[in-house]
C-alpha cells in the first residue's frame, strides 16, 4: 500500500509539473516586453539583426510551437541556455539551487526543534505566562513577513551585537552554517508560531480527552501521558509540515534578497525580470517538484503516525 501510495503520488506530479509549465510559458508569453528588447536595451539595430534574434529564441513561432519546442528538449533532458549568461541551464541550477536547500531544511529543523517543545509547555500550563508568551510569539510570528524579521535580526544581532555574519554565504561547512542561522531564523519565525500553535491545540484537547484520563486511572506517569498526547496531536502537525518544508525552499527568494546570498531564489528573480525563459521554466518546474516530493515525504510521515491515514489507503 505505501508503495501505491508512493506511485500515486509521483504521477500527480507529472501531471501538476506538465500543468504548471504550461501556465508559466503562456504568462512569460503574455508578459510585456521580449528577452530581445532586454538584450538589445536601446541600442539602434538594423530589423535583420532583430529578427535574427526572434529566431534563435523561437520569438518567431507562435505559442504552441514555443512550449512544443521547449518542452521536447527538456524530456530529452536538455534545459537549454541562459539567454543573459550563455551557460547551461542544468549547471546553473546545480550550482545555485545546494544553498537554497540547506536554507530551506535549516529552517525547517529550526522550526521543529523549538516549535514543539513551545507547544507542549503552553498546553501544560494553560493561563500561565509561558502559554501566554507562546500566544504572543504565535501572534507576532504569523503577523511578521520574513524579509521584515530578516531586517530586524539584522540589526539587532548583526549590526549592533555583531553576533553573526550581515549578509553572504560564507565559506562551505561551520562557516556556512553559521552565515545560514539568521537567514534561516528570519525563514522559519512565521511557521513556528503555526506549528507551535497546532502542537498546543493538539497535546491540550489530547490531555483532556477519555482515553488519557484511562491511561492516568492505570498508573501511567506525566511524562508517559504527555508523549501519548503528543503523538495523537502529531497528525495535523505532520500534515503542515509537508507544505510548510515545500514554502521555505520557495520561499527563500525574499530571505536571499535580504541577506544577498546567492541561492536560486535569487538567480530565479534576476532571470524573471530579464525574461530569462529558459531559466525561469525550468526553475519552476524545479520547485514544483521539490514542492510535492515534500508533500509525498509528509504523506509517508502520515502513513507512520496515523492508523486512520493507513486505513484509508488500504480501503482504496
Amino acid at each position: 500500500m505505501l508503495l501505491r501510495l508512493i506511485a500515486g503520488r509521483l504521477v500527480q506530479m507529472l501531471a501538476i509539473l506538465g500543468v504548471v509549465s504550461v501556465i508559466v510559458h503562456a504568462l512569460i508569453y503574455f508578459a510585456p516586453g521580449t528577452v530581445v528588447d532586454n538584450i538589445l536595451g536601446s541600442r539602434p539595430v538594423s530589423e535583420d539583426v532583430r529578427l535574427a534574434l526572434m529566431a534563435k529564441y523561437n520569438l518567431d513561432k507562435s505559442l504552441p510551437e514555443q512550449y512544443f519546442a521547449w518542452a521536447s528538449n527538456v524530456l530529452k533532458g536538455d534545459l537549454g541556455q541562459s539567454v543573459r549568461s550563455g551557460e547551461d541551464v542544468a549547471k546553473l541550477i546545480l550550482n545555485r539551487m545546494p544553498l537554497t536547500l540547506e536554507l530551506g531544511v535549516m529552517a525547517f529543523l529550526m522550526v521543529m526543534v523549538t516549535a514543539i517543545p513551545l507547544g507542549v509547555l503552553a498546553a501544560l500550563h494553560p493561563g500561565t505566562v509561558a502559554d501566554r508568551g507562546v500566544t504572543v510569539l504565535t501572534t507576532v510570528g504569523v503577523s511578521s513577513p520574513g524579509f521584515v524579521t530578516g531586517i530586524v535580526l539584522i540589526y539587532l544581532l548583526s549590526s549592533e551585537l555583531g553576533l553573526f555574519p550581515l549578509y553572504g554565504a560564507g565559506a562551505p561547512g561551520i562557516d556556512r552554517l553559521y552565515h545560514l542561522v539568521l537567514p534561516a531564523a528570519a525563514l522559519a519565525f512565521a511557521s513556528l508560531a503555526i506549528i507551535a500553535n497546532l502542537t498546543r491545540v493538539g497535546v491540550s484537547r489530547a490531555m483532556d480527552s477519555d482515553w488519557i484520563e484511562f491511561e492516568r486511572s492505570r498508573g501511567h506517569s506525566r511524562f508517559r501521558l504527555v508523549l501519548h498526547a503528543l503523538r495523537a496531536a502529531m497528525v495535523p502537525v505532520v500534515t503542515a509540515s509537508g507544505l510548510i518544508l515545500g514554502l521555505f525552499i520557495t520561499g527563500a527568494v525574499l530571505i536571499e534578497e535580504t541577506f544577498a546570498l546567492p541561492g536560486a531564489g535569487r538567480l530565479f528573480v534576476d532571470s524573471v525580470s530579464f525574461q530569462d525563459t529558459p531559466v525561469v521554466q525550468s526553475f519552476v518546474l524545479v520547485f514544483a517538484a521539490l514542492i510535492v516530493l515534500a508533500n509525498l515525504m509528509s504523506d509517508i510521515a502520515m502513513w507512520v503516525v496515523d492508523p486512520a491515514f493507513r486505513a484509508r489507503w488500504e480501503t482504496k
